[in-house]
């Protein structure tokens, strides 16, 4: 799938956007502050329903402005078109998907398969467990449509268990609860370590392009004890988990590490190794979920030239001009980023949030 019509009206510095963007790549260039981040924060937002720089949605609207709104034309695989758009003032939020108001994200998600990279994207190494959570369930999301379901009745079952630790209820009203989410941490612990299989057979066939001296691994934590039953560690969690007044171990724990050369590559590399480590495995998320679907993804890199030194750049760029997938690139000079590699692209210049496209 590819975004073939983008219009934004109102969304931080964009008082008004609307162009048709190229199916392969398109280059965004514009100084510091233009707006070109916020173009790709507009795709971003279309598919998660929030940008990749805040939660704070009123943030997004323009300050002269009561309400932003976003519209888009999605090319299907098949070939269709469908309209997509998204309303939002300081109170509420409207969604529209094929003329059809929805009321969940999710229904829009699934037709916008959009991946980000930017300046903060190390933290997936760096940063805290919910991140590398976020991303293998971005992945199962898209590749295994049950998963969201099977989370969501994960989740409502871990939200009533911990409601009644909290509140100290007696241990004979726990079973149904702890049932629930053993049945549920099952599948989504089978899911994930499926999900993180494939990817690091992609990894292996991937990392000579970027890491020809070193070998990249990535290690599954479940949550929980992988020695023991999930049954097992809540029953003898139990004491613990009701002075705590929260559930200790399952799926919600779970966490990933990446390893380089057998090594922690949080503390063991460079913080422009982890940058580079972090768009390998953003970009084989695009590539694993084409071979799983046979669909592409929208990938959005905001400022590559500022991320990557010149030899990664070039390495990065002809590994993107072979993806499956619609990329929209920023960067302050167009001459920084090569199009050579593709026959079909397409250039827009940002100037204090006005988007036009040049030849």
């Amino acid at each position: 799938m590819s975004l073939n019509y983008l219009e934004a009206q109102d969304f931080r510095n964009l008082k008004q956007l609307g162009i048709n963007p190229s199916p392969t790549v398109n280059l965004i260039y514009g100084q510091n502050a233009s707006g070109k981040t916020s173009l790709l924060e507009t795709i971003y937002y279309l598919a998660h329903g929030r940008s990749f720089l805040t939660n704070k949605t009123k943030e997004l609207i323009n300050i002269s402005a009561e309400r932003m709104h976003i519209f888009s034309k999605i090319t299907e695989s098949s070939g269709q078109t469908i309209p997509a758009g998204v309303l939002h003032d300081r109170e509420k939020l409207l969604i529209k998907l094929n003329g059809e108001k929805i009321q969940r994200l999710s229904d829009l998600a699934i037709k916008l398969p959009v991946i980000a990279i930017h300046p903060e994207s190390h933290q997936l190494v760096s940063g805290g467990p919910k991140q590398r959570r976020q991303f293998i369930d971005w992945g199962l999301f898209h590749v295994e449509h049950s998963f969201h379901t099977i989370w969501q009745r994960y989740q409502k079952a871990l939200k009533q268990r911990n409601a009644a630790l909290r509140t100290k209820q007696p241990r004979k009203t726990f079973p149904i609860w702890d049932q629930q989410i053993i049945e549920t941490a099952k599948i989504i612990d089978q899911l994930r370590a499926e999900y993180i299989a494939l990817l690091q057979t992609l990894i292996d066939q991937y990392q000579p392009k970027l890491f020809s001296d070193m070998e990249i691994t990535v290690d599954y934590y479940r949550g929980w004890n992988r020695d023991l039953e999930l049954s097992d560690v809540l029953e003898q969690s139990f004491n613990n988990d009701l002075e705590r007044g929260f559930t200790h171990s399952g799926p919600h724990r779970a966490d990933l590490r990446f390893k380089i050369n057998g090594l922690n590559a949080e503390t063991a590399v460079s913080r422009g190794q982890q940058k580079t480590l972090v768009v390998l495995l953003r970009l084989l998320q695009g590539v694993l979920f084409n071979q799983s679907t046979n669909k592409n993804s929208v990938i959005l890199f905001d400022d590559l030239p500022a991320e990557l030194d010149t030899e990664h750049r070039q390495k990065i760029l002809k590994m993107m001009s072979e993806l499956p997938a619609q990329l929209f690139i920023t960067s302050i000079e167009k001459d920084a980023v090569d199009l050579s590699l593709w026959t079909d692209s397409k250039m827009f210049h940002v100037e204090h949030g006005q988007v036009s496209e040049q030849a």
